[in-house]
């Protein structure tokens, strides 16, 4: 029998949806005061936060936790997902980076002292959601990590149980497969409300419910839902895509731009480029970092063709004038 995911809410006492309505009808949401581990592929991970935080924002600040190993690999904040993950919910990207707020870890022992002055900000400010990103940054590495991650965690859920607020913690997995474990000290998944593994199974993104107090486990889904991160068949089409991107454009990108000139330059690439050769722009994706560099190039370019224009324009103008004046009779 089908189940909305906001009636799986009700009935099991989850207080906050993940954003993912297939992650929420298969663990019920995220429930205050417990810790839940989402473990797996960064690329399936990062968006599942990313996406809770968006959620989370639209009840009140939260608190996130940014783990990033400088000797190692970074885990940095993506806020092209955090934008794409806001947009996909219908939230005003920097109205969401308004209401987070957050500390950085870059070791094991900043751990610890990250976790501290964040616990004392939620017991301070409150917060809606408490999310750590990566926590598995820094584990295995010494016998002091082990501890460390434990401290750190364990700080943090007293504050999150404090302020009523569920904590949400991201990490690496150790093997693949139905036997997957989260990388972090095996007293962190005792210690776990909710335990589920995301992966990728081809381009789909994947979650199994591997844990849970009151919810049957193990069981699966895969999350169509994430479609606005790349994954899954179930995408916009490109009208929607196109218009969705343009209104982005005019919103934030085109009162940026310093120059009259080049307002009005992005106002003709609109009008007589893009809209005209809709067809050839609809075989391309959404802007990427490149696609953003050659717009801005795109747009001086069409500046200076416009004032060239102009200026021969004027010469043309002056031309005509100075013929009319010596008249047809003194060449």
């Amino acid at each position: 029998m089908f189940e909305r995911a906001s009636e799986l809410l009700r009935r099991y006492g989850g207080g906050l949806g993940t954003g993912v309505e297939e992650l929420d009808r298969l663990i019920g949401g995220l429930r205050p005061g417990a810790l839940h581990i989402f473990y797996g592929e960064p690329a399936v991970t990062d968006p599942v936060l990313y996406r809770a935080m968006v959620e989370a924002c639209r009840r009140g600040p939260v608190a996130y936790m940014n783990n990033t190993d400088y000797y190692g690999e970074k885990t940095l904040v993506d806020a092209g997902m955090l934008s794409a993950a806001s947009e996909a919910a219908g939230e005003e990207p920097l109205a969401v980076l308004d209401s987070i707020y957050c500390v950085a870890a870059f070791n094991a022992e900043r751990q610890v002292q990250a976790a501290g002055r964040l616990a004392e900000e939620v017991r301070r400010r409150g917060a809606s959601l408490v999310a750590v990103h990566n926590a598995s940054a820094f584990y295995p590495r010494g016998r002091d990590s082990a501890p460390a991650l434990v401290s750190a965690l364990s700080r943090l859920l007293a504050a999150a149980a404090e302020a009523s607020a569920p904590l949400l913690v991201s990490a690496l997995s150790r093997g693949s497969g139905p036997h997957a474990k989260p990388l972090l000290p095996l007293q962190l998944s005792h210690r776990a409300t909710v335990l589920v593994f995301l992966s990728l199974r081809g381009s789909f993104a994947t979650a199994r419910l591997v844990k849970h107090s009151s919810m049957p486990a193990p069981r699966s889904a895969l999350l169509p839902s994430l479609w606005w991160a790349g994954m899954g068949r179930v995408t916009p089409p490109f009208r929607q895509i196109y218009r969705r991107v343009l209104e982005r454009i005019r919103r934030a990108y085109r009162p940026l731009l310093r120059e009259e000139r080049h307002r009005r330059a992005l106002d003709v690439l609109v009008r007589e480029v893009w809209g005209a050769e809709h067809a050839a722009v609809g075989s391309l994706g959404e802007i990427t970092v490149l696609d953003s560099m050659n717009l801005a190039a795109s747009i001086h370019n069409k500046a200076e063709i416009e004032e060239l224009k102009r200026r021969l324009g004027d010469l043309e103008e002056r031309l005509r004038s100075l013929e009319e004046r010596r008249g047809p009779g003194n060449g």
